[in-house]
């Protein structure tokens, strides 16, 4: 009987420490989200938090249907690209005091996919179904239009249908062409692809190409390079992309003519066995560029140097996680405006104070005002003492400050091997120019000792080999 209730016992302690793990480990998911550095994950405060949901836009509009894409423009205006509905949308960052607009040029949009607003307020829409590009005005209403571009390149079989829209200061007019970024002028006229993906290695492919017979090789396709899933003309002039591109980095930051400068690396992580796959993107005034992930449902965030800021989000049926975030947008307070596909509503979602020191930090850094980057750095880890970036971060600044031991220090921290390497460098050479003298004279000193010791063993040489000579003879 004893023995049972030691059981009983045992079995409702292990059960009660089991259900508080498991609601610390759910307090803890609604509490922090996290960061990534050498493959492991790293709890942060919450980067973004939930502020409210638009659903419907106006009474007399309604609600909207398969969202394909969203913009803020300059003026605090949301746009969405109301693609099930065949029509654009309009109204504040609430949902508010919205109008529709359902055509161009007499002609009703068809599956509209794509939306971009310049800074003077002009208007153009991806009108994908009708094979155009649509030029609008504020109000909305018709400018010109776009169709197929005027070029003997193209060829008698090229389908021109724009899924993405932007337009640069200079006129030129981008949309999405599969693999590559198409670029007209504003009279209509092709000019060139950019920024074209690669075929990923294939080591199959490649056995499959080495002992194929020549009937099979005739028969097999080359495979096709990965698609641009979206891209956005940033605030600094460049265009950022994403794609499934393994081999040149699933971001892209092109520039004017078409080569990605950003770093290539592997982006955001498995999940369930499946790679990300990053189908949406933004960028903020500060150059944070937030990508949507279609396979976890997450929010991957990074700075110009492809350092990962924050993961948010995720699968979920709770504010501040999404069922398939498909599409976002940022305005200028930094809130994120987010699209679920499957729950068909606009999540939106404010900056915490974390992170919104880390961006101050990144900013004020890159523009050479490093005093204001320690400050950041330092209230950052007085939030949170694991935010490896924050170590990077005032490991450079110390590098700059000439302070090459706190450097070291910092990015050891860090388990920067690269960062830890140069400041090592530049502290080995502060200390030999600080000490020259007394360098100099410890390797003039280190050269005759080894020349004294040279000497003498070739004499303890020499004699040690006439004593072996003489107990020779003597025997």
């Amino acid at each position: 009987m004893k023995r049972v209730l030691l059981i009983a016992c045992i079995f409702i302690m292990i059960s009660t420490f089991l259900v508080f793990h498991a609601s610390a480990f759910a307090a803890d998911e609604d509490t922090y989200d996290y960061t990534i550095s050498n493959s492991k994950r790293y709890p942060i405060p919450k980067a973004y938090t939930y502020v409210r949901t638009i659903e419907l836009i106006d009474n007399d509009i309604g609600s909207f249907d398969a969202v394909d894409d969203l913009f803020i423009d300059n003026k605090g205006r949301l746009y969405i690209a109301d693609t099930g509905n065949n029509r654009i949308i309009i109204s504040d960052l609430y949902g508010n005091n919205g109008f529709v607009v359902e055509e161009a040029d007499g002609i009703p949009f068809s599956e509209p996919r794509g939306i971009f607003v310049d800074s003077e307020g002009a208007i153009f829409v991806a009108d994908t179904g009708n094979s155009r590009i649509a030029h609008l005005n504020e109000q909305g209403q018709f400018v010109e239009s776009f169709g197929t571009p005027k070029s003997e390149l193209l060829g008698k079989d090229f389908i021109y249908s724009p899924s993405k829209v932007a337009v640069t200061d200079t006129g030129y007019i981008y949309s999405i062409k599969q693999q590559v970024l198409m670029r007209m002028d504003a009279n209509n006229e092709f000019k060139g692809y950019v920024g074209s993906t690669k075929i990923p290695f294939s080591l199959t492919y490649l056995f499959i190409r080495l002992f194929a017979s020549d009937e099979q090789l005739n028969k097999i396709r080359d495979p096709d390079p990965p698609s641009y899933n979206n891209f956005v003309l940033a605030p600094d002039g460049f265009i950022y992309a994403v794609s499934s591109d393994r081999a040149d980095g699933a971001i892209k930051k092109l520039n004017s003519v078409g080569n990605n400068i950003y770093p290539v690396k592997s982006f955001g992580e498995a999940y369930n066995g499946l790679p990300s796959s990053f189908i949406d993107l933004t960028v903020s005034k500060q150059g944070i560029i937030t990508v949507v992930d279609s396979t976890s449902g997450k929010i991957y965030q990074y700075d110009q140097n492809a350092d990962l800021l924050a993961v948010f989000g995720g699968h979920g049926n709770k504010n501040g996680s999404f069922a398939y975030p498909k599409c976002i947008a940022e305005d200028d307070d930094g809130n994120m405006y987010i699209y679920d596909g499957t729950l068909n509503k606009i999540q939106v979602l404010a900056p915490t104070h974390f992170i919104s020191l880390v961006h101050d930090a990144l900013h004020t850094y890159s523009y050479g005002n490093y005093d204001a980057a320690e400050k950041c750095w330092r209230e950052v880890l007085k939030i949170s003492e694991t935010y490896k970036l924050a170590y990077r971060g005032l490991g450079s600044w110390a590098y700059k400050m000439q302070d090459y031991e706190e450097a070291m220090r910092l990015y050891r921290i860090e388990d920067n091997k690269d960062g830890y390497s140069k400041a090592f460098t530049k502290n080995l050479y502060r200390l030999a120019n600080q000490h020259f003298l007394i360098v100099v004279i410890a390797l003039i000193a280190v050269l005759i000792l080894a020349f004294v010791s040279v000497k003498l063993l070739s004499r303890l040489s020499r004699y040690c080999e006439k004593v072996f000579l003489a107990r020779r003879e003597t025997k």
